[in-house]
């Protein structure tokens, strides 16, 4: 990404990524999106800490045992606020196009590129660190996360000492 952003779109003036997105965002804060002024990052982690590399682990062992259904199920429970168990967003998740329904029992289509970029993303975010590319940033960087989210949350992101704000 670096390399076509550098070569493709040279001024960008604003960067906006969500989660795994927002991470990326980060990482290309040294880079290709140095002279960006403005980014925002939306429940995007700077690095993975102890608490986000459990969640990770979590949903890639419900990917690998259960399935895509179990790791989406595990994913809604990770998100979700933790002081609200009842939250209905585990309700709300569309089942994936992966997953076909063969007497009322879903099962997993095997190499179904859904899993495989599941697996792919979480897996990449496991070791991910990009507090050295946002400490050096120096331009406006505003990240948004849920303060009671048991997998993004202020211990997974570092800020800047610049001009660097915080939202929960």
């Amino acid at each position: 990404w670096n390399q076509f952003l550098q070569q493709q779109h040279t001024h960008i003036q604003l960067a906006i990524g969500h989660a795994y997105g927002g991470a990326l965002v980060h990482s290309l804060l040294s880079g290709a999106l140095a002279t960006c002024p403005m980014v925002i990052g939306i429940s995007a982690p700077t690095h993975s800490n102890a608490i986000l590399r459990i969640g990770l682990k979590n949903i890639l062992t419900q990917l690998s045992q259960d399935g895509e259904t179990a790791a989406i199920a595990a994913l809604a429970y990770w998100i979700q606020a933790k002081n609200n168990p009842t939250s209905t967003l585990t309700k709300s998740l569309a089942i994936p196009s992966s997953i076909n329904q063969e007497n009322g029992t879903p099962h997993v289509t095997p190499g179904s590129t859904s899993i495989q970029r599941l697996r792919i993303g979480l897996s990449q975010l496991l070791d991910f660190d990009a507090r050295p590319a946002v400490e050096k940033y120096v331009n406006r960087l505003l990240i948004l996360y849920g303060t009671a989210s048991r997998l993004v949350n202020h211990h997974s992101i570092t800020l800047s000492h610049t001009t660097t704000q915080q939202m929960c």
